[in-house]
């Protein structure tokens, strides 16, 4: 019987120890500082990342007391919040205050802090996390010193703009009229623009061109054909720029050129166009050559229909 109880009695310290050790390890895989201190702040344990944040070894951490790393000052102040988890038993989530680590800098940690109770229920102690927030502190004060003078700036610049906004608003209404005078210019420069295109367009298809044809079938020897050719190309060449986004009439096509021409633009066929207007072929194909000749394409390797396609 006693045999028996010896053994339940190792398998539960063996159990204590299993879970003691698996305590241990969570403690020292988080990237929190972690400690427990005996009610008089004696430190009685603590993971590897709180001597990090202090910078003292495991050893040299072991004999100190939570008050040698603080200031007068400070002390008070965690010794009030100390007093009041012990007093109310209610733990506390988070309080902040400075501590002088071994090398002489102070750092800016936060603490959240409760009781350790006995199996009597009586306080033992006391168990933290402990996370060092220097560099949120720093950005902090950074921000705060920066909305500061942010403030200013704008409390300087309100005025300054008011009175800009009187000074605008009188421009505005300048600017806009200047706008108004300056669209109505610019319409009647394009409008006289377009109208010396349209001039420049007709007179070299009306009075040029005609005059060139009759001179190609006066019986021109084949050198005086190849300068008159010549002369036809170049002319094409001048006016094409100003035959672009020109609709129809401009180059002078009938009403069935027009049609024709609409119907080549959508990728109809000859025979098409020929069964759609009740005409022959030959006919649409003397329409398609005189519609070239007016857009002056004749005797030039440009597909219509893709020349025809720029042409609103």
């Amino acid at each position: 019987m006693k045999t028996e109880k010896k053994v339940n009695t190792n398998r539960l310290v063996q159990n204590a120890l299993k879970s003691d050790e698996e305590y241990r390890l969570i403690l020292e895989s988080i990237q929190d500082g972690y400690c427990e201190m005996d009610l008089a702040g004696n430190f009685t344990f603590f993971n590897t990342f709180m001597t990090k944040i202090l910078g003292y070894s495991h050893s040299e951490l072991m004999q100190m007391n939570g008050r040698d790393l603080m200031d007068t000052a400070t002390e008070e102040k965690v010794t009030q919040s100390f007093n009041h988890i012990y007093n109310s038993g209610n733990p506390s989530h988070g309080f902040d205050y400075e501590v002088i680590r071994k090398d002489g800098t102070r750092r800016q940690i936060e603490v959240s802090a409760s009781l350790i109770k006995g199996e009597d229920g009586k306080a033992m102690g006391f168990r933290s996390i402990v996370r060092d927030i220097t560099e949120r502190k720093k950005v902090e004060g950074e921000l705060r010193k920066a909305r500061d003078e942010l403030e200013r700036r704008v409390a300087e610049r309100t005025a300054e703009l008011d009175r800009m906004n009187k000074e605008l608003e009188i421009k505005s209404i300048k600017l806009e009229e200047a706008n108004i005078a300056l669209k109505i210019l610019l319409k009647k420069k394009d409008e006289n623009k377009v109208e010396l295109e349209q001039k420049m367009l007709f007179n070299v298809r009306e009075l040029v061109m005609p005059v060139l044809d009759k001179l190609r079938s006066s019986g021109l020897d084949e050198r005086q054909r190849a300068y008159a050719g010549i002369i036809e190309n170049n002319l094409n060449d001048i006016i094409s720029p100003f035959a672009q986004g020109l609709t129809y009439r401009y180059f002078n096509l009938t009403p069935t050129e027009i049609q024709i021409a609409n119907y080549i633009k959508q990728g109809k066929s000859t025979k098409e166009i020929a069964v759609l207007l009740n005409l022959s072929t030959k006919t649409v194909e003397t329409h398609r050559r005189n519609i070239r000749r007016k857009i002056g394409l004749r005797k030039r390797k440009i597909n219509l229909r893709t020349h025809l396609q720029s042409i609103q």
